[in-house]
């Protein structure tokens, strides 16, 4: 008999969820099945006594989803779970100052490129890496980004300042006599660049600059977009170029900095 995890697995996979989403799910699923063996056999009560055990409500959410996506959208059961509201912590993000500060601690032009489009462009390190030669266009300034986290394609216009960065890349391939494959950042063997590669050069230039560490590369996707809020950008605009929706960017990227909002002026009389 095929086990209730593989059977997850095999789920999430034809739902088209991003890899991340379903080694989530697994690691909770597990937690979940070292002390509740049965648990494929639970009711409503009894499942609400397994998320009444985990005291923080941000993963009291995340095994709400999992309950939900096991019981009632591949077992097909009636179950009543009450929602769960997710406290809005305050976003850890990097000033304009102090990202380049970070830019100038790194001196290598593939990793330049690369701190380009994750922070000037709000690319996520795995569109980066998935970034095909025939993917740039050099007429228009552009790369054409496939199958995102949220399975849409997209045009991307580049800055000019992203554009020399990438011009400077190619000079540096071709000093070197470096011959790309198929990616536009290659590894060893002509293989696609590891996202781990990309965090590590980040995270060294990050301790260079003497700044703390505030999470991984998304921090600076999301530095990028609180301060164009801060500069004007309407959120609906900050959203089309994240490609994301208006609602997750008001939510988790366009949020104003609070030493920003002292500098507001205030009606005081």
């Amino acid at each position: 008999m095929v086990s209730l995890e593989n059977r997850m697995l095999q789920y999430l996979k034809v739902e088209g969820c991003a890899f991340s989403t379903i080694k989530a799910y697994r690691n909770i699923l597990n937690l979940i099945e070292k002390k509740h063996p049965n648990f494929e056999f639970y009711n409503s009560s009894e499942l609400i006594a397994i998320m009444n055990e985990v005291p923080d409500p941000i993963t009291r959410s995340n095994y709400r989803n999992v309950i939900l996506k096991i019981h009632r959208d591949m077992l097909g059961k009636q179950i009543n779970i009450p929602f769960i509201k997710k406290p809005e912590r305050l976003q850890d993000t990097y000033s304009f100052d102090e990202v380049k500060l970070i830019f100038s601690k790194i001196t290598n032009a593939k990793h330049a490129a690369i701190a380009r489009l994750l922070y000037t462009e709000g690319f996520r390190v795995s569109e980066v890496v998935g970034i095909l030669k025939t993917d740039c266009n050099k007429a228009d300034k552009s790369i054409f980004i496939r199958a995102t986290k949220n399975k849409k394609d997209y045009k991307k216009y580049l800055d000019d300042s992203t554009v020399k960065a990438l011009e400077e890349y190619c000079r540096w391939l071709k000093e070197r006599n470096f011959k790309l494959d198929k990616y536009l950042f290659e590894g060893f063997s002509n293989c696609q660049y590891s996202k781990r590669s990309i965090q590590e050069f980040m995270t060294a230039a990050i301790k260079k600059a003497g700044l703390p560490i505030k999470g991984s590369c998304h921090v600076f996707r999301r530095s990028s977009s609180v301060w164009k809020l801060e500069q004007g950008w309407d959120v609906k605009y900050i959203a089309a170029s994240l490609n994301n929706s208006v609602k997750t960017c008001e939510k988790y990227y366009a949020l104003v900095r609070p030493d920003y909002l002292r500098t507001l002026q205030k009606p005081v009389l």
